[in-house]
């Protein structure tokens, strides 16, 4: 679901005072509703870069917006009076709070120390597999898939007790152990704070 205060992931924000970061919230809105209608990634929509200079100087005419860098006669022509309008709504809406922002959090977040430790450990794990195998590091082990080892309660002891819990297919088990590459995921302890950590024998 979109989230229009996830407008702090675009690089730079933080630089822009209090209204333009309101404005860069509208905007942010805005090429999110053009891209779904479009059915085109939003960053072909409006690029982030632009979207910072509108912010930054809030043009309130066609002229003026014209004027902005990055700001191509063809974004100008296709969305410039959405984008003008866009810019009177965020300079209306006043200084943003920024402790009024609540941006979407990711999975990742609502992890506890412990399962972040393991989720780390099995996140490195894959990398190193992924760059000996040469592929891609979701073929190894998706990210989903490493999200739920590292939310175990208990250590998983051995690639059979792996097996019977199911989070992982049967062919992705038995490929790992005939490689031989069951054995990296056993881990060092983890920190001092951290109990537990998934480790296979």
């Amino acid at each position: 679901m979109f989230n229009p205060d996830d407008f702090i992931k675009v690089k730079g924000w933080e630089r822009l005072d209090p209204v333009g970061q309101s404005v860069l919230r509208e905007l942010y809105a805005l090429r999110h509703q053009i891209a779904d209608r479009l059915d085109r990634p939003a960053f072909k929509v409006v690029g982030n870069d632009v979207m910072l200079v509108i912010a930054e100087q809030r043009p309130t005419s066609r002229q003026a917006i014209a004027r902005c860098a990055s700001v191509s006669p063809k974004l100008l022509d296709r969305h410039g009076d959405a984008l003008l309008e866009a810019v009177r709504r965020g300079i209306d809406s006043g200084p943003l709070a920024v402790d009024r922002i609540s941006p979407t959090r990711r999975d990742t977040d609502l992890l506890s120390e412990e399962q972040s430790w393991a989720y780390d450990a099995l996140r490195t794990w894959r990398k190193g597999v992924a760059a000996e195998r040469g592929v891609d590091a979701s073929l190894v082990l998706p990210r989903a898939v490493m999200l739920e080892l590292a939310k175990l309660e208990h250590p998983v002891a051995d690639v059979e007790q792996l097996r019977r819990l199911g989070i992982l297919e049967p062919w992705r088990v038995d490929y790992y152990r005939a490689a031989r590459w069951s054995k990296r995921w056993v881990r060092l302890p983890p920190p001092a704070s951290v109990r537990r950590a998934p480790r296979l024998a």
